[in-house]
C-alpha cells in the first residue's frame, strides 16, 4: 500500500484520491501535501485546520480516485 500511495502522490498531474480505512473512516487527499507516507504509518493533514490523523497503512482497505 505504501508504494501505491507514493505513486499517487507523485503522479503528474496529481489526481485527488480517497483513502478508506477498514473501520469505514475515509480521508480525502486533494493535494499531495495533505499526507506524508512513512514506513508503516501515514500522517494526514486536514485542509485549512491544524488537525491531523495518524493512519496505519495495514488498516487501509482501499484507495479510490476522486472524479
Amino acid at each position: 500500500m505504501r508504494e501505491e500511495l507514493r505513486k499517487l502522490l507523485a503522479a503528474e498531474p496529481f489526481r485527488p484520491f480517497r483513502v478508506v480505512m477498514s473501520s469505514g473512516n475515509s480521508y480525502e487527499v486533494r493535494s499531495p501535501y495533505m499526507i506524508v507516507i512513512e514506513e508503516d504509518l501515514a500522517t494526514y493533514f486536514a485542509q485549512r485546520t491544524d488537525l491531523y490523523s495518524i493512519i496505519r497503512l495495514v488498516q487501509i482497505s482501499s484507495v479510490d480516485i476522486i472524479e
